[in-house]
């Protein structure tokens, strides 16, 4: 009995359909700056060598991980994994599902943290024309 694949975004039934992973994953990474490639490797590197749970289905799930991160522009992408791999999650077993997580935070939770880090910080007043009185 054949496995039931889905969709990882809108849980479309696959089964039956041949789908070339590794052909979609490499177009994925490829539209991406090299600076990304470069650290979704080295993240792809080190959840395969230190997380078992991950080393099944490994093409599956990085799959899955680049068709949840496909939203997100590249600078938000780049200092997730770089907050991922400096904070050595990945030695605490969280793999592509937690770093998806974290990326999608990320993103939902942008327009909020820009409007506190307004309040903390403050504007920049709008500077007034000067008058020929305010140079005397």
């Amino acid at each position: 009995m054949s496995k039931v694949i889905k969709c990882p975004v809108c849980n479309h039934i696959l089964s039956g359909q041949y789908v070339d992973w590794r052909k979609s994953i490499k177009e994925m990474v490829d539209s991406r700056p090299r600076a990304v490639q470069i650290k979704l490797r080295e993240a792809f590197l080190l959840i395969n060598e230190h997380i078992p749970s991950e080393k099944e289905n490994i093409i599956w799930k990085y799959y899955k991980f680049l068709k949840r991160c496909e939203k997100a522009d590249a600078e938000t992408l780049l200092r997730m994994i770089r907050l991922y791999i400096d904070g050595a999650y990945y030695l605490k077993m969280a793999g592509y599902d937690y770093l998806s997580g974290m990326v999608m935070n990320e993103i939902k939770n942008y327009d909020r943290k820009k409007e506190i880090e307004l309040k903390i910080i403050g504007k920049i007043p709008k500077a007034k024309p000067l008058t020929m009185e305010d140079i005397k």
